[in-house]
C-alpha cells in the first residue's frame, strides 16, 4: 500500500511540474499577442479608442472624456487655466464693447461681439477637441511616470500605455497619456496640442490675434480722443 501511495503521489509531483513549465510559456505567448493586436492598431490609425470601461466619463490618463449633445468633450488636467483664458478673452472683449465702441458708434459695437465671440468660438473649439490620444490598456503599476523629453522615432515602446510609440508620439507627464504627433503641452487649453487639435489650436491663435490688432486700430483711430 505504502509503494502504492508513494507511486501515486510521484506521478502527481511530475504532472504539476509539466504544467509548471508550460504555463509561463503560454502566458508569454498570450501576452505578446495582446502586445501586437495594440501594435497593430496604432499603426493603422493614429488616434484610436482602445480598452476603456463603458460609459461616460471616461478617462484616458488624466483627462477626462464627456459626451454631451451627441459629442465627446475632453478635459484635460489644467481646466481650471481654461477659465482663466475664457475670462481673459472676455473681459478684452467685454471692456470694447461697452466702453470704447459706444463712443465709435454701433457698428463698432456689433464688430467687437462678432471678433469676442469668433475667439471664444475657435478657443473652445481646440480646448474640447481630442489632442490626439494613442489609448491602450495601461500596464502601469505606479511610481513616477517616465519623463519623454522628446517624441518617439518611431521605436520606442511607452512601458505606461504599453504601445510602441509612433513616429512624433510622446507622453505627457501632465496627461499621463500618449499623445501622437505631440506638439507640446499648453495649459491655457487644458492639455496637450497634438493631431487632434494641432489645426483648432493655430486657428484661435490667428482669430484671437487678429482680434487684439483690429480692437487695438479701433480704438486709436477711431474712438474720439479727449485733450
Amino acid at each position: 500500500l505504502a509503494q502504492v501511495l508513494c507511486f501515486g503521489l510521484s506521478a502527481m509531483s511530475e504532472e504539476a511540474s509539466e504544467l509548471q513549465c508550460v504555463m509561463p510559456e503560454t502566458t508569454a505567448d498570450a501576452d505578446h499577442d495582446g502586445r501586437d493586436d495594440v501594435e497593430a492598431a496604432a499603426a493603422r490609425s493614429p488616434i484610436f479608442t482602445g480598452v476603456s470601461r463603458p460609459g461616460y466619463p471616461r478617462y484616458y490618463g488624466r483627462i477626462c472624456c464627456v459626451r454631451l449633445f451627441g459629442k465627446e468633450l475632453y478635459f484635460g488636467p489644467h481646466w481650471y487655466c481654461s477659465l482663466i483664458m475664457t475670462a481673459v478673452i472676455g473681459g478684452i472683449g467685454s471692456g470694447y464693447i461697452f466702453v470704447i465702441a459706444p463712443t465709435t458708434g454701433f457698428t463698432q459695437q456689433v464688430g467687437g461681439v462678432v471678433i469676442t465671440g469668433l475667439s471664444l468660438a475657435t478657443f473652445y473649439r481646440c480646448v474640447l477637441k481630442n489632442p490626439g490620444i494613442l489609448s491602450a490598456e495601461r500596464r502601469w503599476n505606479g511610481g513616477d511616470i517616465p519623463e519623454q523629453n522628446f517624441p518617439s522615432t518611431g521605436t520606442r515602446r511607452c512601458n505606461v500605455c504599453d504601445i510602441v510609440q509612433p513616429k512624433g508620439t510622446l507622453h505627457c507627464e501632465f496627461c499621463d497619456v500618449c499623445i501622437s504627433e505631440w506638439d507640446h503641452h499648453c495649459p491655457w487649453t487644458s492639455k496637450c496640442i497634438g493631431a487632434g487639435n494641432l489645426n483648432e489650436f493655430y486657428t484661435f491663435l490667428c482669430v484671437n490675434l487678429s482680434s487684439v490688432v483690429i480692437i487695438c486700430f479701433a480704438t486709436v483711430f477711431f474712438a474720439p480722443h479727449r485733450h
